[in-house]
């Protein structure tokens, strides 16, 4: 009645402390009426039966093993304590001690099934709780695509006005080189809106396919080549194939943003590409040889619009990060000596056993 009336009425979240405390006052105060009115001589004793199944299911960890053993002290006070002092004492243990105990066997069975029971109620709760992330985790995504696309739209017609008065400017004034920086900046501005756009992660095609991780990283780095000559990717691979399930757009769409965001911060031509299998499953490197990621950069990793390039938006690493996270992987970012490291970490949930069989 505490519990309903003054929290659960005035909508106050509950702590595990002050629910263990009301389960031990309870059992105090049923101790102290059984023992007032017969001890186990009454039948409502068995409401210490119902008292270890309630703590079992609600507290866990060691307050659960802590008010098992109180239940159990209450039942031993209650078989001994009303006979304390008698004479026939010893008589009644030979009697009764077979019961005595085997009603001891009984609350720690209620308390272990209760317990198990218990646990996977919690159990239940968080895989509540991840589908509310990931649906939480899908409006985001839906809202950075919402975003991108009204800053694309809003900006392309004025900035493609002012690039044909600039060109038509430039045509009539060929040595202003005011205009030529203008032209310049104007450019930059269409790579950033080319950028966003590219960042972009529709939700309607947020659709699983099982595919072949390797094979469809190869595809995809065969196709990024051709638009950038003279670069070499080094594709580290086992001899297996690595079927998941994923969203196949949105990750291609994705990892051919990492292999933009390593072109374009590294001095060598060279980008390695690693697929192996780690702690949580499966594990794909994207390495550039040169420039290192900043410290900033770390420390905000997470964040939209965070980046040092100077024609960066920051939402390729953002975009991964989120659609990682929408899959229960993640994404790590680090430095080494020759450059930058981007870790795609896939669950191990997403392996599908029937395709690799």
């Amino acid at each position: 009645m505490l519990t309903q009336f003054v929290w659960l009425g005035k909508e106050r979240q509950v702590s595990v402390f002050v629910l263990h405390g009301q389960l031990l006052l309870d059992l105090v105060v049923l101790t102290t009426l059984l023992l007032l009115s017969g001890g186990l001589s009454n039948p409502f004793w068995i409401l210490i039966f119902i008292n270890i199944v309630l703590g079992a299911i609600l507290l866990s960890g060691e307050m659960s093993f802590f008010f098992q053993v109180s239940c159990h002290l209450c039942l031993f006070i209650l078989q001994f304590l009303p006979s304390f002092g008698e004479s026939m004492q010893g008589i009644l243990w030979k009697v009764n001690g077979t019961l005595y105990i085997a009603q001891h066997v009984v609350l720690f069975m209620l308390w272990a099934a209760s317990r198990s029971f218990g646990r996977y109620l919690q159990l239940q709760q968080k895989s509540l709780l991840q589908v509310q992330v990931f649906a939480e985790k899908m409006d985001r995504l839906r809202a950075l695509g919402a975003l991108t696309a009204g800053f694309s739209h809003e900006f392309a017609t004025p900035l493609n006005t002012i690039k044909l008065r600039l060109d038509r400017e430039l045509r009539h004034q060929k040595d202003s080189s005011n205009l030529a920086e203008m032209q310049k900046a104007l450019l930059e501005c269409e790579a950033i809106i080319r950028q966003m756009n590219s960042a972009q992660m529709d939700p309607r095609e947020y659709r699983f396919q099982v595919i072949d991780l390797v094979s469809t990283m190869q595809d995809l780095t065969e196709i990024w080549l051709r638009d950038h000559e003279g670069v070499e990717i080094q594709i580290l691979k086992p001899d297996t194939a690595y079927w998941v399930k994923v969203p196949e757009l949105n990750f291609a769409q994705m990892f051919l943003n990492l292999l933009d965001n390593a072109y374009e911060a590294s001095d060598k031509t060279v980008i390695t590409v690693e697929i192996k299998e780690g702690a949580s499953a499966l594990l794909v490197q994207v390495r550039n040889s040169g420039s290192q990621f900043d410290k900033d950069v770390l420390e905000r990793f997470g964040e939209p619009f965070v980046t040092t390039k100077s024609t960066g938006t920051g939402l390729g690493l953002y975009t991964a990060h989120l659609f990682m996270q929408s899959l229960g992987g993640s994404v790590k970012l680090l430095n080494f000596n020759q450059g930058a490291i981007v870790e795609l970490h896939f669950p191990a949930s997403l392996k599908n056993q029937e395709a690799t069989l």
